[in-house]
């Protein structure tokens, strides 16, 4: 851990296709995915949450949390 304060790097968008999740799940399922291109990030490593909203539940579920590698 760095000690570094977070950044916001936005709001994703949504709908985007995904026939994979559709095959596996039903056609229902087929635009959820999303999509978020972060810009200004200086290069280093960065751990990535990523908080998906459930409609179903009308709330956030926990965060996935994955790290990345700018260049």
């Amino acid at each position: 851990m760095s000690g570094a304060a977070p950044i916001f790097l936005g709001v994703a968008n949504q709908g985007v296709s995904r026939p994979d999740v559709a095959a596996a799940y039903g056609e229902e399922f087929g635009q959820a995915g999303y999509e978020l291109q972060a810009q200004g990030l200086s290069a280093g490593d960065y751990d990535l949450a990523v908080f998906a909203w459930s409609s179903r539940l009308s709330g956030f579920l926990p965060a996935a949390v994955t790290r990345v590698h700018v260049r």
